[in-house]
């Protein structure tokens, strides 16, 4: 599995990110004790930051 995150200062205080999961969107299985699962398929989320 693929990750990937980007991070811009806008200024001291402000920063934003963006980070993508399983950039390949491959499917692949998760070992789950003694079986297996399909794992997490892509997914995005971005954040502001703001420091005071």
């Amino acid at each position: 599995m693929v990750n990937l995150f980007g991070r811009y200062q806008i200024n001291k205080q402000l920063a934003v990110q963006a980070n993508v999961n399983n950039l390949l969107d491959k499917s692949y299985y998760s070992a789950l004790s003694d079986s297996y699962a399909y794992g997490a398929p892509r997914s995005v989320s971005m954040s502001v930051n703001y420091n005071f």
